[in-house]
């Protein structure tokens, strides 16, 4: 498998594991209805989004992704310090609309740069969905009150540079060279694993109406 194909599984799936882990801490420690409505979504949706780059990176030979990097562990760790409406505005910005920036990017760089055909085609099938969230979040942010210098910086370019930088690679267990990540000095919390979580009865993965138009509390 090429180098740019491996290491979009490896960000792809780090990215959901960020959304998941954040998702499942916001439905946890915020109260407020429009994040929780917005957090079940993200966990639904990429539970599934994660499920489907497992089941490609089996079929093109790769050992899946079991570890967050080390970038997307730190922006985690953070949330897990905050409470009340500095987290809900900090979740609405990073995990929100920063992640979903970088996804947003990974996506359309594999659309355009991927070797393998079947990455291309996964790249196609998840991009709209990201963007989807994307906008979503761009709405929770405005609605939980995320200044306009924040918002700013979460809507800039992301670098996707830096995140390659963060992985390393290794031997899998079918004889090829995988991505996984890659412990920086600097990253003072382990990488996050995560598990599926069950969907919500409450909140359904298509309920994206109530998440695009947000309700105060």
């Amino acid at each position: 498998m090429a180098a740019a194909d491996r290491e979009f599984f490896i960000l792809a799936s780090s990215g959901d594991m960020l959304e998941i882990e954040s998702g499942r801490l916001a439905l946890d420690k915020s109260q407020n209805a429009n994040v929780r409505s917005f957090a079940q979504k993200m966990v639904d949706d990429h539970t599934r989004a994660g499920e489907d780059l497992r089941q490609a990176a089996t079929s093109a030979g790769m050992a899946p992704p079991t570890a967050m990097s080390p970038p997307h562990s730190v922006h985690l760790e953070r949330l897990r310090g905050l409470a009340g409406a500095e987290f809900d505005r900090e979740y609405a910005a990073q995990i929100g609309v920063a992640a979903h920036q970088e996804a947003v990017a990974l996506f359309e760089r594999a659309l355009r740069e991927a070797a393998n055909p079947d990455v291309r085609a996964l790249a196609e099938k998840g991009v709209s969905g990201k963007r989807e969230h994307l906008e979503l979040a761009q709405t929770l942010a405005k609605t939980v009150g995320v200044g306009a210098d924040r918002l700013k910086l979460a809507m800039a370019p992301p670098d996707l540079s830096s995140l390659s930088a963060a992985i390393a690679t290794r031997p899998n267990t079918a004889g090829a060279t995988t991505t996984s990540a890659a412990p920086s000095a600097s990253d003072a919390s382990p990488s996050a694993t995560v598990t599926p979580a069950r969907s919500s009865s409450a909140t359904t993965a298509t309920d994206s109406s109530s998440a695009a138009t947000p309700t105060s509390k």
